[in-house]
């Protein structure tokens, strides 16, 4: 076999020749490198007063077998962008959370098969401890007395009101008002929306204020003896009013307003219980629609609820290694996120809260947290939860799925969004 080799001298000449060579070589395609494969997600954190921003996370990177290979912290900031460490196949994110002031909660988020990169969605923790700034602000409609003769008020769920003042609880997250007005006996629903000024505590609305159009819904689409939920989006994702029922022969009217928010949305869903050994199951099937103008609801075709899926969560119930297959269940779904919450005493945490977020078919490796985290083995699994969701007509694979939705899976801006949801219980300990 012949070897080949530059001499030194040939090489040196080459490159001393490499400045005399025509400029126009400088418009030949560069060779660029491929960029390594990055993890990133913005952290956030779920209280009373609003979804904020969480700084101080500490990331964790695990390998195939689930062992820690490398830690990072997000000291001040909420995002974190970071290249995936050689051999990582799965991440965790570790961060507070509290509903009482005594007890010690540690959520833990974990992402399977991110060693060919992710951008994260749904890295929220809570809070249930911060009190929020509020103040009480009076909306009153009395002007209304001397234009109309008979009206009902409706409120921001579309739901009567009483009398012609409502008291408004105005929160940090809370900046508009919206009312609706209906006359006896016709369909039309004439809607309001008012901004919440600081330095006020009480709103005066008139006959002129009513005078955004409602248009009804026919949800006649949808499966009967379900239950939805209408909600309209405004600016900065406030919801400016939300309508649930269900859909029967005595059904309310849904009705959405075009001209006050920029997107509508309805979820159709159906509920069942269920008892399976000495677990008490819950599960929700449901589907997410966009709203056209003219108050068109197409048909939602829910996803079934296999009961093969119950058996699943009823056999990693307690187990530390856990394998599941729902890859069958509907070909619209595409990625499993997993809730985990464990608990016992006499330990410095009192309880685990662990998400895992991964595809249809996975096994979740018994993960190792070092000096972050260690689960007793007497630990006392209290439910689980598992939801499977997917956006209509996007990629089946994990890697492809995640960076098509831009980490954004929840359904506050999803259209053909189908979902399945199962909690199980422990009744012997509730």
């Amino acid at each position: 076999m012949k070897k080949f080799f530059i001499s030194p001298v040939v090489a040196g000449l080459a490159i001393s020749l490499s400045g005399c060579i025509d400029s126009s070589n400088d418009n030949k395609p560069q060779i660029r490198k491929a960029e390594k494969p990055k993890l990133s997600f913005t952290a956030q954190k779920y209280t009373r007063c609003g979804i904020k921003d969480y700084a101080g996370t500490t990331i964790i990177f695990h390998d195939k077998a689930g062992q820690e290979i490398a830690t990072f912290k997000a000291h001040d900031s909420a995002q974190f962008t970071q290249e995936i460490p050689m051999g990582a196949q799965h991440v965790s994110i570790i961060g507070e959370n509290a509903v009482f002031e005594s007890e010690k909660i540690r959520g833990v988020i974990t992402a399977l098969d991110i060693s060919r990169g992710a951008k994260l969605s749904n890295v929220m923790f809570y809070d249930l401890t911060e009190s929020c700034e509020c103040r009480d602000v009076t909306a009153d409609f009395t002007p209304l007395n001397s234009t109309h003769s008979a009206f009902y008020i409706l409120d921001a769920y579309l739901y009567p009101i009483s009398n012609d003042h409502d008291d408004l609880k105005v929160c940090q997250n809370k900046r508009s008002a919206f009312y609706a007005i209906k006359l006896p006996g016709y369909d039309n629903v004439l809607a309001a929306v008012r901004d919440i000024p600081a330095d006020k505590d009480e709103l005066i609305f008139s006959g002129s204020d009513f005078s955004h159009e409602g248009v009804k819904l026919d949800v006649s689409a949808l499966p009967l003896n379900s239950r939805y939920t209408v909600r309209g989006i405004g600016e900065s994702d406030q919801v400016i009013y939300s309508q649930s029922s269900s859909v029967s022969a005595f059904e309310r009217q849904a009705y959405t307003f075009p001209s006050i928010t920029s997107e509508n949305y309805i979820t159709s869903f159906q509920s069942e219980s269920a008892e399976l050994g000495n677990l008490s199951f819950y599960t929700v099937s449901g589907g997410v629609s966009k709203i056209d103008d003219t108050g068109l609801v197409t048909s939602i075709s829910i996803p079934e609820q296999p009961m093969d899926m119950l058996e699943t969560v009823s056999n990693i119930f307690g187990r530390s290694t856990l394998e599941y297959d729902f890859s069958n269940v509907d070909s619209r779904l595409r990625l499993a996120h997993w809730r985990f919450e464990y608990q016992w005493i006499d330990s410095s945490v009192n309880r685990v809260d662990w998400e895992v977020q991964g595809s249809l078919k996975a096994e979740i490796p018994e993960l190792s947290f070092g000096d972050f985290l260690t689960l007793p083995e007497d630990r006392q699994t209290q439910s689980v939860k598992v939801v499977i969701s997917g956006h209509e007509g996007a990629p089946t694979g994990l890697t492809e799925y995640r960076a098509t939705i831009k980490g954004n899976t929840d359904f506050v801006h999803s259209d053909k969004y189908h979902f399945v949801r199962v909690e199980a219980t422990n009744s012997v300990t509730h």
